[in-house]
């Protein structure tokens, strides 16, 4: 996508055998950019995933462990708390078992999310810029998994409808505002593309296609929820699945913090927030199993919940919520008396959780085979579900096969295909209308024109994934189709590019007018005598 031009990358050239799929524009993916660059820069398509895995390990370990330190201000139990988010069971499944790249990269921002709500409701002493983590929080989901968006949309609905009083408040209400705020113009260069697609263009996830689809028989079951110790592999575990389950580390964390919450509640503050969020990672964990009704609810009405596909999704909510759980809690445990037993605790939790997700580890390891792509078009040609095909193209066998022009009574020189760009010189030989097809999918953005008039030709999609352009009759002279964005999604990019520029300035020179305050105020007690 970058090789041919595009800054942002809207349409993937290469996807569905070169005829390109517009998952860009429906899917954040700004982290792909890193793993896209290191390959440019020379390393293999190998090479640059594993420093891409690597770093993201990393960022989700620093981010996790730096969101929980401010909900807990006790360094052992962030990093306890990080171990424990950073090595759960679901999410090296996500990363190794799954490679499940969107939805292990939005595991970055759900403790920032969290952090964020815990900003505004549940922060005693609140601060100017309160609304930051939570307005940094949704724009990494946006960027990564627009699912993980959807799950974390649905809890916070709730969230704020069981705290209404307080979300009411009008600070707090403020601070929501602004965090939205800054998330739509910080985001507006993915989001008004996006809307543009789901609005006006007909792709199978918006047209009904998918409403008819079953999800609830995916779901966990009780045991598999449950398991200790998970088989590591796609085809191995419960029945010939992978692993569903949350892992003995948060099963402790569970037991601890409903423990410290019934002994607690009618005192300490904090083990109201650890009950608050105990009842979240209930509400996920049910959610992630194939008891709750969600063939019902799609079939009610509700039909984008489909799009989950997987309901077991939302145990990744429920990891965040546990470790969350388990930063109120430390609060209990202030007195000095009381430290040692919370050094204990803290331990057997991380202890706990490397055995589930060692156990996983290992077994993947032993268990998984290298899978080899021999086919030229099979890696190229995979596209999940087809999500984001138009609702009028069929995801079979027999479309996307042919990589040159199909025409009759026209005649082609100088054919030249470049990424999602096609130029040629052609002379129609019908005194009437004539239509050619080409090797590119068509999706709002593309134009097809007379290189030298400029005049527009008519475009249709045809039920092999080609698109047909219409020529008048005698028409001689140069074609070009290319994708070029509308207006205004330009438009969208630049106000995306200076909300950026003012939350990074506004920091910046906040910072500095405080030192020179600082600095004034200095001078003025030195003067004084």
């Amino acid at each position: 996508g970058l090789k041919s031009g595009q800054l942002p990358v809207r349409i993937q050239p290469n996807w569905l055998h070169g005829y390109g799929y517009g998952v860009s524009v429906c899917y954040g993916d700004i982290l792909l950019y890193i793993p896209a660059f290191l390959r440019m820069f020379g390393f293999s398509v190998q090479e640059a995933y594993e420093w891409f895995v690597f770093l993201i390990n990393g960022a989700t370990a620093l981010t996790s462990y730096y969101c929980f330190n401010k909900m807990s201000g006790n360094k052992k139990a962030a990093l306890t708390c990080s171990f424990l988010y950073t090595f759960s069971v679901y999410r090296i499944v996500n990363v190794y078992v799954r490679s499940a790249v969107g939805e292990y990269c939005a595991m970055i921002f759900l403790p920032v999310v969290l952090y964020g709500f815990w900003c505004i409701l549940g922060k005693e002493e609140k601060e100017k810029k309160n609304w930051l983590p939570l307005m940094i929080g949704l724009s990494g989901l946006l960027q990564t998994h627009m699912l993980s968006c959807e799950m974390v949309g649905i809890f916070g609905i709730f969230v704020c409808l069981i705290r209404l009083k307080s979300v009411l408040q009008k600070e707090n209400l403020k601070a929501f505002a602004k965090a939205a705020a800054g998330t739509v113009l910080l985001n507006a260069w993915f989001l008004v593309p996006f809307l543009d697609y789901m609005l006006r263009e007909r792709l199978r996830i918006n047209s009904g296609s998918l409403a008819e689809t079953k999800i609830q028989d995916t779901g966990a079951s009780i045991g598999e929820l449950f398991k200790i110790f998970m088989y590591g592999s796609g085809s191995g575990g419960a029945a010939g699945t992978m692993p569903k389950g949350i892992g003995l580390g948060f099963l402790l964390a569970i037991f601890f913090c409903s423990a410290i919450w019934i002994e607690n509640r009618k005192e300490k503050q904090s083990a109201k927030a650890a009950g608050f969020l105990l009842l979240g990672a209930g509400a996920a964990l049910i959610c992630s199993t194939k008891y709750f009704p969600w063939d019902f609810l799609i079939q009610s009405g509700a039909g984008f919940l489909a799009s989950l596909q997987f309901p077991w999704r939302f145990l990744g909510l429920a990891v965040v919520f546990l470790c969350g759980a388990v930063c109120c809690c430390v609060h209990v445990f202030e007195e000095e008396t009381k430290k040692r037993m919370l050094n204990i605790s803290l331990s057997v939790l991380a202890g706990a959780a490397l055995l589930s997700s060692g156990y996983t580890m290992l077994t993947f390891m032993d268990s998984e085979n290298l899978e080899e792509c021999y086919e030229q078009r099979d890696a190229p040609y995979y596209v999940s579900g087809g999500e984001y095909l138009p609702s009028d193209i069929a995801l079979s066998e027999d479309a996307f096969h042919a990589l040159e022009p199909v025409s009759q009574n026209l005649e082609i020189y100088n054919y030249e295909k470049n990424y999602n760009r096609i130029t040629m010189e052609c002379e129609n030989l019908l005194e009437e209308e004539n239509v050619f097809q080409v090797p590119l999918l068509l999706y709002r953005g593309y134009q097809a024109y007379d290189v030298d008039t400029k005049e527009n030709f008519p475009m249709l999609r045809t039920e092999n994934g080609m698109t047909g352009i219409g020529l008048p009759a005698n028409y001689q002279g140069k074609i070009c189709m290319e994708f070029q964005e509308p207006f205004l999604w330009r438009a969208a990019d630049l106000i995306s590019i200076i909300c950026f520029l003012v939350l990074i300035c506004w920091k910046k020179g906040a910072k500095i007018v405080q030192r020179l305050w600082q600095h004034k105020g200095t001078n003025r007690v030195i003067a004084k005598p």
